[in-house]
């Protein structure tokens, strides 16, 4: 059998080209939903701060209204706090409230003078009543590239968003 060469059954060690293209086309496709879980996961760590902001400025505001007495809202670099003035008495409906964020993630007051945000070197605190007007601030929520920010409602105390880059 002169046109048949001997062939050896028998693999040697490793792995085909075409096999190491099938584990690296994997290995790209995992990679890439990791790094859009984590970069969605950021957008949603600001969403969330955001919206701690907004419903606790709506909580100071339904507390003045409920309970026809003072609050203090307190705004800080890291963290927001609504508080009445004097006790609320039983109604556990509008106690004090608080949130912080340990995340990197700041709250930024819009510096009419400067034409830009910037985190609040002191903390600044507003005294809401029932028969006054919240005043129109503007906020922002960031966290490294992400932001949300937004105006206080002068009446309702909510947020309303004017921009979002999440």
């Amino acid at each position: 059998m002169r046109g048949v060469p001997y062939r050896n059954d028998q693999r040697a060690g490793g792995f085909t080209l075409l096999e190491i293209i099938i584990v690296l086309a994997i290995l790209a496709v995992v990679l890439g939903f990791s790094v859009g879980w984590v970069v969605n996961r950021q957008g949603q760590e600001v969403e969330a701060a955001y919206s701690d902001v907004d419903a606790t400025l709506r909580h100071a505001r339904g507390g003045t209204m409920e309970a026809h007495g003072p609050w203090v809202i307190t705004f800080s670099a890291t963290s927001i706090q609504a508080v009445p003035a004097k006790p609320v008495g039983g109604d556990q409906r509008f106690q004090a409230r608080a949130v912080s964020w340990d995340d990197g993630t700041l709250l930024e007051v819009f510096d009419d003078q400067m034409g830009e945000f910037r985190v609040p070197e002191d903390p600044i605190q507003l005294v809401v009543t029932h028969r006054a007007f919240l005043p129109a601030m503007q906020l922002r929520v960031r966290n490294e590239g992400r932001w949300v920010s937004g105006v206080i409602d002068p009446v309702s105390g909510a947020l309303t968003t004017t921009g979002a880059d999440n």
